[in-house]
């Protein structure tokens, strides 16, 4: 099973709250884990795949289960901090190619060196998606408006 793309809402008082990915939401719990761990796959395969920064901090370990995802090694920010500091740039740890990035983010707030986030469109319109979702799940969807590119 494959989840379905993210989609991005406008939420007012005119949108059913069932609307925003109710095909998600009420999934039954059998289905929702298999979806979950459809997506880890693809996760970890696309991890492995365009970085070799976590292509080496995997390493062979075989998880294809949530059950199985505390096998995968504990990464802290202070060793991503460090694997940035080496590179001077997110070639190599990003997963994506540079040029696929839309946007740069340095969090603010931060005790020591922040980290360097790169986003993609998508990741940008799945952040929306999850903000918007959690408006409508705090009952807040009137008069909220969630980013769009």
């Amino acid at each position: 099973m494959t989840a379905p793309p993210p989609q991005s809402h406008a939420l007012d008082a005119s949108r059913n709250e069932q609307e925003i990915r109710s095909d998600v939401e009420r999934l039954p719990l059998e289905q929702h884990r298999e979806m979950q761990e459809t997506l880890l796959r693809e996760q970890l395969a696309h991890l492995r795949s365009g970085s070799p920064f976590f292509a080496a901090r995997l390493g062979d370990a075989q998880v294809s289960t949530l059950d199985e995802l505390a096998q995968l090694p504990f990464l802290t920010k202070d060793e991503l901090r460090a694997a940035q500091a080496e590179r001077r740039s997110l070639e190599g740890l990003a997963g994506v190619p540079a040029e696929k990035t839309a946007r740069i983010h340095l969090p603010s707030g931060t005790s020591g060196t922040p980290l360097v986030i790169a986003f993609t469109k998508r990741d940008l319109r799945v952040a929306s998606e999850v903000g918007a979702r959690a408006f409508w799940a705090a009952g807040k969807w009137e008069n909220v408006h969630a980013y769009q590119d």
